[in-house]
């Protein structure tokens, strides 16, 4: 009977035993799935992080590329706009210049040339320069003011040039010069 009870103590220590091993296999296999499960979820948070930060990265690049681009875009733009404004204003001061050489040959021209030497006439200016067209009115000048008659540039479209003696201080008044001071504080609208 001795040995009866120790086989039945042994089976029951052995299938404990058995029991205790399943168990401790049972919480290596549970530790382990859940070690892998945490594994998987690190892995796939660094994943999802690394793929953010390509698609962030990404994004800036295409947006810095299409920035440049647009850049580069409007810079031709007003390259193109500029080039086209400054051929329309130079077209406006050819047509100016027609229109003003137009007028030089007119029968008003010599009235309204009287009448701007008298009104910038002072004194201390001795000699007026007109264009080479301009001196058939030399004698109407020297007539009407104590002026010496010079000719000026060819380039002068008309108007008058005023000079003290020394020939320093001047008063240009010459259609030319008006245009070019006109075109230079010309603004685009």
């Amino acid at each position: 009977m001795n040995t009866d009870k120790i086989e039945r103590k042994l089976d029951y220590f052995s299938a404990a035993m058995k029991q205790k091993i399943e168990i401790e296999k049972l919480k290596s296999r549970t530790e382990i799935t859940r070690n892998l499960r945490t594994a998987e979820r690190i892995a796939t948070e660094t994943a999802a992080r690394n793929a953010r930060v390509f698609i962030e990265t990404k994004k800036r690049e295409l947006t810095s590329a299409a920035n440049r681009q647009v850049s580069r875009a409007k810079v031709e733009l007003i390259t193109r706009y500029v080039t086209l404004k400054k051929q329309q204003t130079d077209m406006l001061a050819t047509l100016v210049r027609a229109h003003l050489a137009s007028f030089t040959l007119s029968a008003n021209y010599e009235k309204y040339l009287l009448s701007q030497i008298k009104a910038a006439y002072s004194p201390h200016f001795h000699m007026v320069k007109l264009s080479p067209q301009d001196m058939r009115f030399e004698k109407a000048i020297i007539a009407n003011h104590a002026l010496l008659v010079e000719e000026g540039k060819p380039e002068i479209i008309g108007g008058f040039v005023l000079l003290d003696e020394s020939s320093t201080i001047m008063s240009d008044h010459s259609f030319e010069t008006r245009l070019l001071d006109a075109l230079k504080n010309f603004r685009y609208d």
